[in-house]
């Protein structure tokens, strides 16, 4: 297998198993693996591979990232959740936060969740019902450890 192949499988590997959030991240691991890699070289590799963000971590493109990874977003990154009608919650992110917490929340696959819009700093669910959306709610106030 050639330096090239042999790099490109450990990145690989790399995003699959750890979280890495830049490409400096996987510079550094590539190094402590015996890998002479510059950012350039790492740059390309990300594009050749096809890697994606997912969540603020590179993964690979399809791999699915482990519900755990995906909750531990939504308690990170929500400030606030809200009923906005009868088939409505409206969650309030940090700005530049709202679409990685529509995304999560769209591969979570909860039940009751039709959809998401997700703009800058807020997330819009469609829920099947009201019944739905109060589940969605006391599970989310549950995540976020704020049970009111």
């Amino acid at each position: 297998m050639s330096k090239h192949n042999a790099r490109r499988q450990a990145i690989q590997q790399l995003v699959s198993t750890q979280e890495i959030r830049t490409q400096d991240e996987l510079v550094r691991q590539l190094k402590n693996r015996n890998y002479s890699v510059t950012q350039a070289t790492i740059s390309r590799d990300i594009g050749d591979l096809g890697l994606i963000k997912v969540g603020g971590f590179y993964r690979l493109p399809g791999e699915a990232p482990a519900p755990a990874h995906l909750e531990r977003t939504l308690r990170d990154k929500i400030l606030r959740v809200a009923p906005a009608g009868p088939h409505l919650v409206v969650l309030h992110t940090n700005p530049g936060e709202a679409g990685s917490v529509g995304l999560s929340l769209d591969r979570l696959t909860w039940t009751g969740i039709v959809g998401t819009i997700a703009g800058d700093d807020t997330v819009f669910i469609a829920c099947h019902s009201v019944k739905s959306g109060q589940q969605i709610i006391k599970r989310l106030q549950a995540l976020l450890g704020d049970e009111t």
